[in-house]
């Protein structure tokens, strides 16, 4: 108990005791707006916006320009389309799935599907790192990488 304590300790001060740049957070949230009514994103993943909350949960996870965000099992993009222009410049973006020779159709065929998405707008989505889950399918190579945030579908 003590331990859940100190952790909401920290996320309620931590805001409190740092300095902002509003000029800064104001235009990320620009950037975000921008970003999230995109043409470049699909209708349908645009459609799920409404359920979602993207800008909340990126403010909500703390989302900068300049992170090293992983995002699991990426499906159609709907958090790629939004992520990946946002690090486009300063940050780095890694998908991890199981990539185009799963056993199982659906996850293959998922993979397939989100690449040729991508390579629709490859200015856009070009510097997007992508790894696939070991052959075991549940864990990243090791070492792979270091990241600021963590966003998974689950």
């Amino acid at each position: 108990m003590a331990f859940l304590r100190t952790i909401i300790i920290i996320f309620v001060l931590t805001p409190l005791l740092t300095t902002k740049s509003y000029a800064i957070e104001d235009n990320l949230q620009i950037l975000i707006n921008d970003v999230i009514s995109g043409s470049h994103r699909a209708k349908t993943n645009k459609a799920r916006d409404v359920y979602r909350h993207p800008k909340q949960t990126l403010l909500f996870f703390g989302i900068k320009k300049n992170m090293t965000v992983l995002e699991i099992l990426p499906g159609r993009g709907w958090y790629t389309e939004i992520l990946a222009p946002i690090l486009k410049d300063e940050g780095k973006l890694t998908v991890a799935g199981f990539g185009e020779h799963h056993p199982k159709d659906y996850l293959r065929k998922s993979h397939i599907k989100f690449i040729e998405h991508l390579a629709k707008n490859p200015k856009l989505y070009k510097k997007i790192k992508h790894e696939v889950f070991n052959n075991k399918n549940y864990y990243l190579k090791d070492n792979c990488c270091r990241f600021s945030s963590i966003l998974s579908k689950m």
